[in-house]
């Protein structure tokens, strides 16, 4: 069981997070780590949703077939 704070939270933060992310290639993508960065980032969102809602609902969003 996941709390509401869990939830809400990994809900506002995953587009903030993927604009970050993109921000970090597009600056540092010329500079030795920048797209590496940025990819991390990109990868937090989706770990944070899917220890919020589960793994069934993160798959729905990223529509991965399994």
């Amino acid at each position: 069981m996941t709390s509401l704070i869990l939830r809400t939270t990994a809900r506002y933060l995953t587009p903030l997070l993927l604009i970050f992310s993109v921000f970090l290639f597009w600056r540092g993508h010329n500079q030795p780590g920048g797209g590496f960065a940025g990819g991390l980032v990109a990868a937090v969102p989706f770990a944070i949703f899917s220890i919020a809602f589960g793994a069934a609902e993160a798959r729905r969003v990223l529509h991965v077939e399994t």
